[in-house]
């Protein structure tokens, strides 16, 4: 029998689907600056860009956006003719561009020599990899690759440090063997709410040290393994049983509270230098006093995780086009609203051309400064850097 909850995930899956070829008209429809050479070879800051790749190296988006075709599955000389025109700083692959293990490698692995061979730095390429019930790579190259169990199920074992180490191990293993260098996991959320039902397989479990721990030991194997791996979902989503692709969620818990637990896994990937953070779109009012989401919020991604917390690496929004961005602000605004907040990079806006206009424009009205464009590039390049 199919559980509530498993469908409402597939309701949402076709409704994005819908909304995707929508958001990807409305991409093609809007124009934007022609890029034809990049301004510097082997760019090491951003003092080298134009303001144009600057914010381009700010954006993740889909190949869909990028191209304008709904399914890419190899590297043709449309997705190439889209990286020169929009040298984007990363793409996120999904399902439908995977069909086995030889596909995905060509895939990735053409894209990455091509725009290697343009920009002079890596592209990220990247995946939602989790384990358990977020498998993307793991069941369309099955059985090239094992199943792994989720998060959830591995941490309740009595070994559960070897497991998850195993589990890091593998998935780390074929990410980087197919092309991948960046996984948008691990799930470093506390589950302070027994009646979560979202997280219950995904996340480690209600531990702090315990999560900890094995959100640590996870990481750990993925960058052995050269993929960059990304805590979510900051501040901490496991306090609330709502979901934000549906719109937003809340946690009514204190600053206390959450350092206590939820910023518990967090502080320790400020203290590890783990390369990217998610921000979430959770509402925290007792912590932030506003009525917007943490990944809007300067309060909590500027002067909590940046300045309070010490984090040195990149944070990264949740994707901007769930319910709970969208039904409140444009692509555009969204984004510019998300770069005010302390993002570093932006994730599948829905229309990334017009985030990318957006920006610019607030840029060269003065209200973002382009300092502050210049962190963020500065903070991408470096990671960036780390991948050779």
């Amino acid at each position: 029998m199919i559980s509530v909850e498993r469908l409402k995930f597939k309701y949402n899956k076709g409704r994005e689907g819908l909304r995707e070829i929508n958001d990807m008209i409305t991409s093609l429809c809007t124009r934007t600056d022609i890029h034809t050479k990049m301004s510097c070879a082997v760019p090491h800051d951003a003092s080298e860009l134009t303001l144009y790749e600057k914010v381009l190296q700010m954006q993740i988006t889909t190949l869909t956006e990028l191209t304008g075709l709904y399914c890419v599955r190899s590297c043709t000389k449309r997705l190439e003719d889209s990286l020169r025109r929009f040298p984007v700083g990363g793409v996120i692959i999904y399902k439908r561009s995977i069909k086995n293990a030889s596909q995905i490698t060509g895939l990735n692995t053409g894209m990455q020599k091509f725009y290697r061979d343009y920009t002079g730095i890596p592209l990220f390429i990247c995946v939602d990899e989790e384990g358990g019930v977020a498998q993307r790579v793991g069941v369309k190259c099955y059985p090239d690759v094992p199943r792994i169990s989720g998060m959830g199920d591995l941490a309740a074992l009595p070994d559960a440090d070897e497991r998850i180490r195993d589990a890091g191990n593998i998935i780390g293993g074929y990410l980087h063997r197919y092309g991948f260098n960046v996984d948008l996991a691990p799930v470093a959320d506390v589950v302070t709410n027994g009646e979560n039902t979202y997280l219950k397989k995904r996340a480690f479990g209600t531990d702090p040290e315990m999560v900890k721990k094995l959100t640590y030991l996870f990481s750990k194997q993925l960058m052995s393994c050269n993929v960059l791996p990304c805590y979510k979902h900051f501040p901490g989503i496991g306090g609330t049983n709502d979901n934000s692709h549906f719109g937003y969620a809340t946690v009514n818990r204190t600053l206390k509270q959450f350092e206590a637990a939820e910023f518990v896994p967090f502080l320790e990937a400020c203290k590890k230098d783990i390369p990217f953070i998610m921000a979430a779109h959770v509402l925290v009012p007792a912590i932030s006093g506003e009525t917007r989401p943490a990944s809007l919020s300067k309060h909590m991604l500027t002067d909590i995780l940046r300045n309070k917390m010490g984090y040195r690496g990149l944070i990264i929004c949740d994707a901007l086009v769930m319910d709970a961005i969208r039904n409140d602000f444009p692509a555009g605004r969204a984004a510019v609203e998300a770069i005010k907040a302390g993002c570093d990079m932006i994730l599948k806006t829905g229309n990334f051309r017009g985030s990318v206009n957006a920006i610019i424009e607030a840029v060269k009205s003065g209200e973002i400064p382009e300092s502050r464009i210049d962190e963020s590039v500065n903070r991408i390049l470096k990671i960036k850097a780390m991948l050779g």
